[in-house]
Formats: C-alpha cells, structure tokens, sequence
C-alpha cells in the first residue's frame, strides 16, 4: 500500500506498534512513527519459502524469525482430511513451497 495511504489509514491511531495479520506475509513496515509488523504464518506461509515465521519484540527491537522444518507430516494429514481434493493439494502445495 502506498505511504500516503497508509497515513491516512492509521490517522488517529496513538501507537508505536500496530500487529496486522492474515496475510500469512511477514513484514516489519515503518509509517510516521509508528511500526506495521505482520508476524507471517505458522501454518500456511506465503512468502515464497516453507518456513514458519513469526515477530519478536524485545528490548524495544522487532524483527520476523523463521522455523524451518519438515511439512511432510502435516502434507500427509491434509491428504487424509474430509475435503475436497482440490483445497488438499492447495494446501499440501503452500506447506511445501511457501506460496
């Protein structure tokens, strides 16, 4: 979104960290004086790699940290859930490259 935009967004709002989500994106965004931080996604990354991500603030510090791991146990659940096949192999494909 464009800065303009964004200012005009969060006009009125009093706070140096605002949390977004559902993007499954992670991004740490600064707007004014204040910080947009989208943690990411543990289960369903969209950010092109198939690691877990979420946000960490300490000591007044923010950054986005990633897990890697395996998503092959989790693909193969998917696979044995009541839905329709095509939402499985969306799902298993999400989990396996991140987008």
């Amino acid at each position: 979104m464009a800065e303009n935009k964004l200012r005009e967004e969060l006009d009125g709002i009093d706070a140096d960290v605002i949390l977004l989500g559902h993007t499954h994106v992670p991004a740490i965004r600064r707007v004014g004086n204040a910080h947009l931080v989208n943690p990411g996604s543990l289960g369903q990354p969209r950010h092109g790699l198939p690691s877990a991500t979420y946000a960490v603030w300490e000591d007044g510090h923010l950054q986005i940290k990633h897990i890697d791991y395996d998503p092959t146990p989790t693909q193969n659940k998917i696979g044995l859930m009541a839905i329709e096949p095509e939402m499985a192999e969306r799902l298993q494909e999400i989990l396996g490259r991140g987008m």
